[in-house]
């Protein structure tokens, strides 16, 4: 008798989140924070220093400490691939493992995070309540795939905003959200996260 084959079509359903956002991975219930921290200490050298800036553009570098770790996957993700283009980070994300990856997030994740401002600094501007529907209000995020933005220093968040605008950074959704605000908008939004107190905060360095 010959023998019956039995084939089945499975369908997934994917979606695209933002690229300040990701897709939680299910292998981070493995990730190893003790090894993140052993793994992470070049990204302290930028990381974990006080009004840290980088040439090309001439920026300061993002608060990463209390931040959720399955956005900061998703971020070196993006880098390795080239979806970010700031070619330090992509030299040190594209040297790493999925599991490299996990376990760097998962110490950032647990230095934080700071303690969660109640009252901002700045009025927001009209158009900030379509930011605080992912982000949080006031900038401080409560979903694990979306970043806090409260307490980033302005010009980072506005290259960021700028690099969503021209695709510089490629993400269906920022890239949307991003094509239709003006220069002065982008600005006004860095300026009001920047101002309000920070949901995240600096690395700490080693030995500390």
């Amino acid at each position: 008798m010959r023998p019956v084959r039995a084939c089945a079509t499975i369908m997934l359903a994917l979606t695209t989140l933002p690229a300040f956002a990701a897709s939680p991975a299910p292998a981070q219930a493995t990730a190893n924070a003790a090894m993140g921290r052993t793994l992470a200490t070049t990204c302290t050298f930028c990381h974990g220093i006080k009004d840290y800036t980088v040439p090309y553009p001439t920026m300061h570098v993002p608060l990463v400490g209390g931040q959720h770790a399955a956005y900061i996957v998703a971020a070196l993700e993006e880098y390795a691939k080239g979806d970010r283009n700031f070619p330090t980070m992509h030299a040190q994300a594209a040297s790493l493992t999925g599991q490299q990856i996990r376990d760097i997030a998962a110490w950032f994740a647990s230095v934080g995070p700071a303690p969660a401002p109640s009252n901002g600094n700045a009025k927001a501007p009209s158009f900030a309540a379509t930011c605080a529907s992912c982000h949080g209000a006031r900038g401080v995020s409560t979903s694990a795939q979306y970043p806090s933005l409260a307490g980033q220093k302005s010009d980072y968040l506005l290259r960021a905003l700028q690099e969503y605008k021209s695709g510089k950074r490629k993400n269906a959704i920022m890239n949307g959200m991003a094509s239709g605000l003006t220069l002065a908008q982008m600005k006004k939004l860095a300026d009001y996260f920047s101002r309000q107190p920070p949901a995240v905060k600096l690395l700490p360095m080693a030995g500390k």
